[in-house]
């Protein structure tokens, strides 16, 4: 600790002179130069003192990182160029280049956390979405020929979140094309797969601010709860599934022998994520400061 300390200062300071400079000059082969070998600086000095152990080195660098870009804020326009010139670094040949890349990234995470908070999430959804729709399609083959382990059950669960993931995904995906300033459909085209969407929406969401993003996160949020609230009882999210019979509807996602578990957990993790990056303090943190409070109230100070 104490030899990330005293790395830190120089190392930050002149990451953060080399990458305003870029930030000035995006466009600038000597401005990028600059930055590039100040952010491999970073990274040597990481995997020095800490080796390839991947949680050691990333911290080292998120630390000297975090300290140098403080008080740094850019546009959309310019972060879009900025992840496009990250996105070159990480397919070079070239050491210094490849691993300035992870450097440049934490800066730019670090900068626009809720723009990639929405990035990942999409992705993770559109992933679902796809893996959703083949396992619809297997179910219900499977369970239309016959077999000892499907019924009609599990066609209707399989279909209930397939259901609720397509409608999210629909919903937020929607919102950012509603907002984005990015030129082209702002729909998918039905002829694109799962790499191309993602593709896709990343060019539309690189034209959205911080707030824009938030504003979407939120909604989302918003949206993701009641599913999550009505785990217990289907008919509270049957609507979900429209073009299901109402036998179906009131079948999807409730829990039997198709374990629908991950389901639920993979929502969880999506609220936690989004409440994290909005700074939405979870039920546990407000009783942790309610207690807090109390015991301060009688004289007790809790450590």
């Amino acid at each position: 600790m104490d030899l990330l300390r005293s790395a830190m200062p120089n190392l930050s300071q002149t990451f953060k002179e080399s990458f305003i400079n870029y930030l000035n000059n995006p466009h600038s082969a000597k401005s990028k130069d600059k930055v590039v070998r100040s952010a491999f600086a970073i990274y040597e000095d990481a995997v020095t003192h800490n080796g390839l152990e991947p949680n050691k080195y990333i911290f080292h660098m998120y630390e000297i990182t975090n300290q140098a870009i403080q008080g740094i804020k850019i546009k959309p326009e310019l972060a879009k160029t900025l992840d496009d010139f990250i996105r070159t670094l990480s397919y070079s040949d070239l050491k210094q280049e490849s691993q300035a890349f992870h450097v440049l990234n934490i800066c730019y995470n670090l900068m626009s956390p809720k723009k990639s908070c929405l990035r990942d999430i999409i992705k993770n959804f559109l992933i679902l979405q796809d893996k959703l729709r083949r396992e619809d399609f297997i179910v219900t083959n499977r369970n239309f020929y016959g077999s000892f382990f499907l019924n009609n059950k599990d066609v209707s669960n399989v279909r209930g979140k397939k259901s609720v993931i397509d409608n999210l995904t629909m919903s937020v995906c929607n919102e950012v094309f509603k907002v984005s300033k990015a030129s082209g459909e702002k729909f998918f085209p039905v002829s694109l797969d799962r790499k191309q969407k993602i593709q896709h929406i990343d060019r539309h969401i690189d034209w959205l601010s911080e707030k824009e993003c938030g504003h979407i996160l939120h909604n989302l949020l918003q949206t993701i709860n009641p599913i999550l609230s009505a785990q217990g009882n289907s008919d509270d999210i049957r609507d979900h599934a429209e073009y299901m019979t109402n036998s179906g509807k009131r079948s999807a996602l409730m829990i039997h022998s198709f374990n629908d578990k991950w389901f639920f957990t993979f929502l969880a993790k999506i609220v936690k994520t989004i409440k994290e990056v909005l700074g939405i303090k979870t039920s546990a943190e407000h009783l942790l400061e309610s207690s807090v409070d109390e015991a301060e109230k009688v004289g007790v100070t809790l450590k």
